[in-house]
């Protein structure tokens, strides 16, 4: 977790997978937790930052799908660390310019 954190602070966004469950579909606000739902799948998303939030102190990710600015909070979503395998793996990379 803290390698993901070290990354972003110091390279930008990255590319992470999760477990997509079906409760994550009607997200719309505040810190994602899946607390039920069949499996969906998997699915990739972009992972901006870290933050906590201020009403029920859990700590987030904050990231952005891709399903369009319609779904979530205009597109993006915080979503608790640990939750879904959020932070088992990060893919980053230095393009080579």
């Amino acid at each position: 977790m803290t390698e993901i954190m070290a990354e972003i602070r110091d390279n930008g966004p990255i590319v992470v997978g999760m477990t997509l469950w079906e409760d994550f579909f009607s997200y719309s606000s505040g810190v994602y937790h899946h607390v039920a739902g069949e499996n969906a799948g998997g699915h990739a998303i972009k992972m901006l930052g870290w933050g906590v939030d201020k009403a029920t102190g859990d700590f987030y990710w904050l990231c952005q799908n891709q399903w369009s600015e319609k779904w979530g909070d205009k597109g993006f979503f915080k979503i608790g660390l640990g939750e879904v395998g959020i932070d088992a793996m990060g893919l980053a990379c230095d393009p080579d310019l």
